[in-house]
């Protein structure tokens, strides 16, 4: 947040320009400023953040500040991982310049942000890798879109082995009246993070009961039910049992005609309506203390759209005073703080 005003800079304003670029992180600014005795430099702030795949809004009042930082979180939580391999294999700190167009006539209508380079480094090509670029998209409807990943810190251990928490996070306890099953859901769900590096919502028939698709993909009701199957119980199965008892009071979203124990439990409104039918539900609250390892959470990602789901995990943020939530909403299973990220629609407690 500036004016944009240089005054004490000791670079210039290409070289700050160069250095987002080769950092590869997208700026993001609003121009703030007393516009009676001093004029907001709309230009330089526009071109260093488009520069880097960001943006810069200038907002005229309150209304329109909390807008632009809605727009910015929107962004920062809608992105595509778009890959290519160079032609130019030549490892020399060399800039290229990268475009992306769009194909298809509709998206062309829309704005597309991207960083428009990389340097090359020995560090950071090889001929047998992909090269990221990083592509801003101006709407925010699709949870596979969203690609973030934290760095890693101590090392906790599961059933796959050590898996790293966060840094700046702490492993937490159990609390002493936690259940073998609890433990090992949350261990499992935390595990998924080194197993599972895709999001993939395609139908696919599986096996019954105990069936599942490949571990190295899956949706986000996959992480719930891999995390219960390793605790000793079969949502596929479970869930498939109670609809075909029940199936009338299940979402009637997709006009089938009974259970389908293929799909059924990989979607996250069959799973609610099971969890609450259960007698397992428990008030939807702001206080991050409500919400302990082991529970499952359901949001809406915005109005109108589609919904998530996730696990409670023992890994604690000091920072934030919340429990991590391991879930997949595109780029893999993750380990985010991400409770109060968007609106919850539920709450449960299994275990």
């Amino acid at each position: 947040m500036t004016d944009g005003d240089d005054t004490v800079s000791v670079i210039k304003h290409s070289e700050a320009s160069d250095l987002a670029v080769k950092a590869e992180t997208a700026i993001y600014a609003i121009g703030i400023g007393d516009r009676k005795n001093y004029d907001v430099d709309e230009k330089d702030l526009r071109k260093l953040a488009e520069q880097s795949g960001g943006r810069a809004f200038f907002p005229q009042g309150g209304e329109d500040l909390s807008a632009s930082f809605a727009q910015i979180q929107d962004e920062l939580r809608s992105q595509y991982l778009v890959a290519y391999a160079p032609t130019n294999a030549v490892r020399d700190g060399s800039y290229r310049r990268i475009r992306v167009e769009m194909n298809n006539p509709e998206l062309k209508k829309q704005k597309v942000r991207y960083f428009t380079g990389k340097v090359i480094t020995r560090k950071n090509i090889n001929p047998h890798d992909w090269n990221p670029a990083i592509i801003q998209r101006s709407i925010n409807s699709d949870p596979r879109a969203y690609r973030r990943r934290l760095p890693f810190g101590a090392d906790t251990y599961t059933s796959a082995g050590p898996v790293r928490a966060p840094r700046g996070t702490e492993v937490r306890p159990f609390r002493a009246d936690a259940s073998p099953a609890l433990r090992k859901a949350v261990e499992s769900g935390v595990a998924q993070t080194k197993l599972t590096r895709s999001y993939d919502p395609t139908y696919v028939k599986i096996d019954y009961p105990g069936g599942d698709v490949p571990i190295e993909t899956g949706v986000c009701s996959d992480v719930i039910v891999r995390a219960f199957r390793q605790a000793g119980v079969d949502l596929q199965k479970e869930v498939h049992e109670d609809m075909k008892l029940a199936f009338a009071v299940y979402p009637q979203k997709w006009g089938l005609p009974g259970p389908d124990s293929n799909i059924d439990h990989r979607r996250v409104s069959n799973l609610m309506k099971y969890f609450e039918r259960q007698g397992k539900s428990l008030p939807i609250t702001q206080n991050p203390d409500d919400y302990q390892p082991g529970d499952v959470v359901s949001w809406v990602l915005g109005q109108g759209g589609p919904t998530h789901i996730g696990l409670v995990t023992n890994i604690y943020s000091p920072a934030s005073e919340r429990y991590l939530i391991v879930h997949n909403i595109g780029g893999g299973t993750q380990l985010e703080d991400v409770v109060f990220a968007w609106p919850i629609t539920g709450h449960y407690r299994y275990f």
